[in-house]
């Protein structure tokens, strides 16, 4: 979300003063471990391509949910700039564009702000350790 270019990064920049030295992180920046003994461990790359590759390669049957979840982070990443957006706007335009429903036609990225991580995840994937995997990463992929 802070790569180098980005909108929140430009924000970020903005508050600071340009202030803020950025410092990348590891290539594999954590690790998900699960059973009773943390006998599966799942390194967590840095990027969301990276993540995602090693996901896929990790559960070839599940590519096709597996693009579905990233492209719903990316999507409702949309939606936060919308609601941010917002934010700017006289109180009365918002109540007028929510009220006739210009907001949904506006900013279509906003109806991904309607579901949590469970609810996507039920749509997409039945496998339990992706689950838990993908509910870990949801929203930080380090580095992008």
């Amino acid at each position: 979300f802070l790569k180098e270019g980005s909108f929140l990064r430009l924000l970020c920049d903005q508050l600071s003063n340009g202030k803020l030295q950025w410092v990348p992180i590891d290539a594999i920046y954590d690790i998900v471990a699960l059973g009773a003994n943390y006998e599966r461990q799942y390194p967590m790359e840095s990027g969301r391509d990276n993540q995602m590759n090693f996901l896929i390669k990790t559960f070839p049957k599940e590519e096709e949910g597996i693009r579905k979840f990233y492209y719903h982070v990316r999507e409702s990443g949309k939606g936060m700039m919308v609601l941010a957006f917002l934010k700017c706007l006289p109180k009365v335009l918002v109540k007028f564009l929510l009220v006739t429903g210009l907001m949904q036609r506006a900013f279509p990225a906003l109806k991904y702000l309607k579901k949590t991580v469970s609810q996507v995840l039920d749509e997409i994937t039945s496998d339990k350790e992706l689950r838990a995997i993908l509910s870990y990463s949801f929203g930080d992929f380090g580095k992008q």
